[in-house]
């Protein structure tokens, strides 16, 4: 990203000035250029984070629903503590619907029918917010790469003859191609908001129902937030070596492709296909460490979150069992 940057907010005149340079790191002034041009489409990134909230925040109802199902309907509706806003909200809604709809709403079967009318309803809005959180996050991302890419373009017209003579056009045209923008648009800028509301709604529901579940259920939090930390950071690097060896494979082939007569013109396609293969070889080795690397975060978190819930069933049911929440609650 801050490669493009340095392109596309330089100054008009002609200039020897290099695509990237490995040994300098973004700086937030290159960050602040990139701001820029996202800028103009905040409101697109608005609505994708919202869209987002919604898409986690909704399938909450369910297992709300199932809470009163079980505490309520299918048993004696057990005692809760004030501060439970979601149990009251249920109440208070199913009061007001069956009041509106006449007394066969009134009983356990009606507010059956509520909820799940109810969750219906919920889940069509739920699929669309799936479909305007991707559409939405996309098309803030395409855009920017747009006005990105036509910046980047006229800065490139006016480069001097030397930098093109130093300079492999293969890499030049990687560069420009490269996506990089559009995935911190589509996926970064959005999911940090969208992740950070949805951990805090879902921890004040926790807290709300069921203190100490709550706690425990955070317990393997910290070792989550770890492992994140250390497969995060090693990710980072081997995607950035990733796409320099790219790059620079790319603006090889292009070179090898374009002189192709020459290459046969002096018998050397042997030798051409060894140096293929080395530079293919490179790339490929680089490539399985990335792939290796989130190969081995995935099981680990998702193993992790197995253990959290495993965590809770066992908690609960001790608490269950002696009369200090409810199974619904669990």
């Amino acid at each position: 990203m801050s490669s493009q940057l340095s392109l596309s907010s330089s100054p008009p005149q002609t200039s020897d000035e290099p695509l990237s340079s490995p040994e300098i790191k973004p700086s937030s002034n290159a960050i602040l250029r990139f701001l820029r041009y996202v800028r103009p489409y905040i409101w697109l990134i608005a609505g994708a984070v919202f869209c987002g909230v919604l898409k986690f925040v909704l399938p909450a109802s369910v297992a709300i629903a199932q809470r009163y199902i079980v505490d309520n309907l299918a048993g004696k509706a057990p005692a809760h503590n004030d501060a439970d806003f979601s149990y009251r909200w249920t109440m208070d809604y199913l009061a007001w619907v069956s009041t509106h709809i006449g007394k066969a709403a009134q009983t356990p079967w009606g507010h059956l029918n509520i909820l799940v009318v109810t969750l219906i309803a919920m889940y069509a809005v739920w699929g669309l917010s799936l479909y305007l959180r991707t559409y939405l996050a996309q098309l803030a991302g395409h855009r920017v790469i747009l006005d990105l890419r036509t910046d980047l373009y006229q800065h490139i017209t006016r480069l001097s003859h030397s930098f093109f003579q130093t300079h492999q056009s293969g890499g030049i045209v990687s560069r420009l191609m490269s996506d990089i923008a559009q995935n911190f648009v589509g996926s970064a800028m959005t999911a940090i908001w969208m992740d950070l509301v949805t951990c805090v709604f879902y921890i004040v529901l926790l807290f709300s129902m069921d203190r100490p579940l709550a706690l425990a259920s955070l317990l393997v939090f910290p070792f989550y937030l770890a492992a994140m930390k250390t497969y995060g950071r090693a990710a980072k690097r081997t995607t950035k070596e990733v796409q320099e060896a790219l790059e620079e494979f790319s603006g090889d082939v292009q070179e090898r492709v374009a002189g192709i007569q020459v290459v046969k013109s002096f018998a050397a396609e042997r030798r051409e296909s060894k140096s293929f293969f080395h530079g293919a070889r490179g790339l490929y080795t680089l490539t399985m460490r990335s792939v290796k690397i989130s190969a081995l975060s995935q099981p680990l978190t998702q193993w992790l979150t197995q253990m959290a819930t495993l965590g809770i069933l066992w908690y609960g049911g001790y608490r269950v069992l002696n009369g200090q929440t409810s199974p619904g609650t669990v």
